[in-house]
């Protein structure tokens, strides 16, 4: 039973991540996830230390692994109970030992990716979330006006929050710099005035250095 569920849970995870990275999935190419496939695979096949049994591999528990079809993907577990049951008549205590082990090999593998608050995934997906955040406040701010117009761009910056003048594209902070160096021409003073004023009042709360 404990075997079978082993097997099972395995291959539930398989088809969820199979799916995600599959040609039009939520994470198709995406290398995190992609490398918890190949390591979740290489646990499957694993030699582990059982102390003096001989049963070292899942598969002497008749717990085979197949290979995936698409080299990336994770590959299934199935059970063979009678290969199972001569290896539990043979060594009940390192049968039952090795199949804890490899279970626990699982859990922690996974876990090392998916946990909340310290795994790869968790901490991948919030700063893809902040970024997203980042983007659609340009995009809001940017909306009906033209991004590049000096005016606009220096009434996102002293208008808005903190967090969203800082989010200002390396594009636009690029055109706030050419409009400083061509219009300074004329005006040598006021318009470099006004851009650093505006930087400097951002920077007491963000960070952000005029001098930088």
């Amino acid at each position: 039973s404990n075997a079978q569920s082993l097997a099972s849970a395995f291959n539930t995870f398989q088809s969820s991540i199979n799916g995600l990275l599959a040609s039009g999935g939520a994470l198709q190419n995406n290398i995190v996830t992609s490398q918890l496939a190949m390591n979740m695979n290489s646990q499957a096949l694993a030699t582990l230390n059982n102390g003096s049994s001989t049963l070292r591999t899942l598969s002497q528990l008749g717990v085979q692994f197949q290979q995936p079809q698409t080299v990336g993907m994770v590959g299934t577990l199935t059970l063979n109970s009678n290969t199972l049951q001569y290896a539990y008549n043979l060594d009940q205590s390192g049968a039952a030992s090795l199949l804890s082990q490899s279970a626990q090999g699982f859990n922690t593998l996974s876990g090392a990716y998916a946990n909340a608050g310290y795994g790869i995934l968790p901490q991948s997906i919030s700063q893809l979330q902040k970024l997203v955040q980042s983007e659609n406040t340009l995009v809001q701010y940017s909306s009906n006006q033209d991004p590049f117009n000096l005016n606009n761009l220096l009434a996102m910056m002293s208008n808005g929050t903190a967090d969203q003048s800082a989010n200002l594209s390396g594009s636009q902070i690029s055109a706030l710099a050419q409009y400083a160096s061509v219009l300074s021409l004329g005006e040598p003073f006021a318009v470099q005035a006004l851009l650093v004023g505006s930087i400097g009042q951002l920077g007491a709360s963000s960070g952000f250095s005029a001098m930088a």
